[in-house]
């Protein structure tokens, strides 16, 4: 489990293609303080394994079904990505519940100042709500306004400067993961509803 806070802006070393996924290679000054193997990290929001730690270094695999799924696939060595170690149960909930669990891949469609403006997949709107949550490759944000699958959402300084965002361009494409109380509150809605048909 993690927050959406991005603790480092890492950079890939290395891409090691193999039958049925990837190895990565990735540079971290911070979060390889106390990184072990077995270890779980948030690289752009997909939770991942880490396979071995080596001084301000570290790797993981990505399974090619998870490629398929991210945005983890379209990376080129030295990119730099969101990390973010897992949650401790004294840390501070500073963001929102992220599983790092990826619902899908959106389009970045506008970029000016500091806001940002995100098409989803049509899909995932309904779990979308102005002044909820979300999280883009793994940064917990705020939606400001939605139009049918059209989200803009606004970037204070210190995030865009120090995530993948100020990296962003019309046309990128950034991993999203729904806000899972949305999720939930809407599940029991449904469940709710059909006890009542049942009834």
């Amino acid at each position: 489990m993690f927050t959406g806070i991005i603790e480092e802006l890492g950079r890939i070393d290395s891409i090691l293609h193999q039958k049925d996924g990837i190895t990565m290679g990735i540079y971290a000054s911070a979060v390889t303080t106390d990184l072990k193997a077995g270890d779980s990290v948030a690289v752009n929001g997909v939770c991942l394994t880490t396979n071995e730690v080596s001084g301000n270094s570290f790797s993981t695999f990505v399974m090619a079904e998870t490629l398929k799924q991210t945005n983890l696939a379209l990376l080129h060595k030295k990119d730099y990505v969101n990390l973010e170690r897992a949650l401790r149960l004294s840390d501070r909930l500073g963001g929102h519940i992220v599983y790092g669990h990826i619902d899908g891949i959106a389009r970045v469609t506008g970029k000016r100042h500091n806001i940002v403006e995100i098409s989803i997949p049509q899909e995932l709107a309904k779990f979308v709500i102005e002044k909820g949550s979300i999280a883009l490759d793994g940064i917990s944000l705020t939606i400001q306004s939605k139009r049918n699958n059209i989200i803009r959402i606004g970037i204070t300084p210190f995030t865009e400067e120090n995530t993948n965002i100020k990296y962003w361009r019309v046309g990128s494409k950034v991993n999203v993961e729904t806000d899972v109380m949305r999720k939930w509150a809407m599940f029991n809605v449904k469940c709710g509803m059909l006890l009542v048909n049942c009834k």
